[in-house]
């Protein structure tokens, strides 16, 4: 199956940035394995950032993508916050499948 690999940033594939503090977006660190998963999923689909960073930020966001090396077809900006204690929910036409890393991409299982 060809898939198409949401994947956030934030904490995800990077230090942890909340967009109250959008200067520390260009020096996040990338998350200790993230490129490499991320260059292991993309042998099996296309990948694309899906964040909760701004618009306005598109231009750093992905200048820091680009500059760490993140493969990514493209990157949707203005994923609902969501606060302690919330989930998000997906539901859709189509099938989907969703994995929960809280210590990041690098301990996701393609299997």
């Amino acid at each position: 199956m060809n898939k198409v690999w949401l994947i956030d940033i934030d904490g995800t594939v990077c230090d942890d940035v909340p967009n109250e503090t959008p200067e520390l977006f260009v020096t996040a660190k990338p998350l200790e394995g993230a490129l490499e998963k991320v260059k292991e999923m993309e042998k099996t689909g296309e990948i694309w950032f899906f964040t909760a960073r701004t618009s306005e930020h598109a231009e750093a966001t992905e200048a820091w993508l680009d500059k760490h090396g993140f493969p990514y077809k493209g990157v949707t900006y203005n994923k609902p916050r969501i606060k302690q204690g919330q989930e998000y929910h997906w539901v859709d036409n189509r099938p989907v499948a969703s994995s929960f890393t809280p210590e990041g991409i690098k301990q996701l299982s393609l299997k």
